[in-house]
Order: structure tokens, then sequence, then C-alpha cells
């Protein structure tokens, strides 16, 4: 199952065009990480959620929608992850049915 956020503005002279996203995208990657199990564009969870960050502070802290980085990760993740995950996923319900034997 794969979601997409919609988190890109379609407007280039908005906050987060996707050209914008890739060049975050590309300075995340630059830290490498040496797995014999990656591919070449493959990233790590620290880079997923560095990515992340970086594009919530990008389109609403640096625009001047929120005064803070932390106000522009909440609204971030109250407006494009929220929506995916809030109430469809219950990670303690995923950790009893696949890790535990009971």
């Amino acid at each position: 199952m794969t979601e997409v956020l919609d988190m890109f503005d379609e407007d280039d002279s908005a906050p987060l065009p996707s050209a914008k996203a890739n060049i975050i995208a590309a300075s995340v990657k630059v830290a490498k990480v040496k797995s014999e199990w990656l591919l070449t564009n493959d990233i790590v969870r620290f880079q997923l959620l560095e990515y992340l960050l970086r594009c919530a502070i990008k389109k609403y802290f640096e625009s001047q929608i929120t005064e803070t980085e932390a106000d522009a990760v909440k609204m971030f993740i109250a407006n494009h992850v929220d929506k995916y995950i809030g109430d469809k996923y219950d990670q303690n319900l995923w950790r009893i049915k696949n890790t535990f034997n009971v």
C-alpha cells in the first residue's frame, strides 16, 4: 500500500513546489548510509524524518504562515500526515499482531 502526501504546491512561486522539495531531498541524501541492502535512491528512517521536517519548515515557517518551527511541524502533520495515518493506523495493534506471540 502506498499513500501520497499532497504536501507540494502546484505554483512554483508558492512556499514548497516540487522543485524545491527535490532540492531538499538531495540535501537529505548527502549523508550516505552504507548498507548492502539499500538501493541507490533509498533513504533510511532518519533521512525520511529529516526530509519531512525540512519540508514542513520550508512550507509553513519560512513562508511566515507559522511563528515557530514547532508550529510548522504541527501544522504539516495536521494537514498532510494525519489524514492518511490518524485513525487508520494503530501501531499498538500492529505490534500485537506482528511481534507478540500471544
